[in-house]
C-alpha cells in the first residue's frame, strides 16, 4: 500500500482536476575539482503520472555538464588553467545553464501528440 506521502500529491491533482503529475528527482549533482580543471554536473529523473490510476505516461533520465581548465604544457600555461579553473568553479550561470539544457533535452523525448 502506498504511503501518505506518496498519494499526496494524487490527491493535490484530484482536488486540482489536473489528469497528470510531474514527479522529478535529481539523482546526482556535484562539482569536482583539480587545480587545472573544473567541473559541473547534474543528473535528473523525471516521470509524468496519470492522475487517476498512477500510470506512468511518460519518463526521461537525463544528466548534463560542464567544465573548464586547461592541460598544463609549461609552466607558463600552468597559471592560466588554474585561472580558467577558478573563474569557471565560481560562475553561479552555469548551473542555469545545466538546468536548461536538461529541461531541453527531457522535453525533447515527449511524444509528439499533434
Amino acid at each position: 500500500m502506498r504511503g501518505v506521502r506518496t498519494l499526496a500529491p494524487f490527491f493535490s491533482a484530484a482536488a486540482t482536476r489536473c489528469p497528470a503529475l510531474l514527479r522529478w528527482r535529481v539523482l546526482e549533482a556535484g562539482h569536482d575539482n583539480a587545480l587545472v580543471w573544473s567541473r559541473k554536473h547534474i543528473s535528473l529523473n523525471a516521470a509524468l503520472i496519470r492522475a487517476r490510476d498512477g500510470v506512468v505516461l511518460w519518463r526521461a533520465r537525463s544528466t548534463a555538464s560542464r567544465s573548464s581548465g586547461d592541460v598544463p604544457l609549461s609552466l607558463f600555461s600552468l597559471p592560466l588553467g588554474v585561472l580558467r579553473a577558478a573563474a569557471f568553479q565560481g560562475d553561479d550561470d552555469a548551473v542555469a545553464s545545466l538546468l536548461d539544457d536538461l529541461a531541453r533535452r527531457m522535453l525533447a523525448s515527449l511524444p509528439d501528440m499533434r
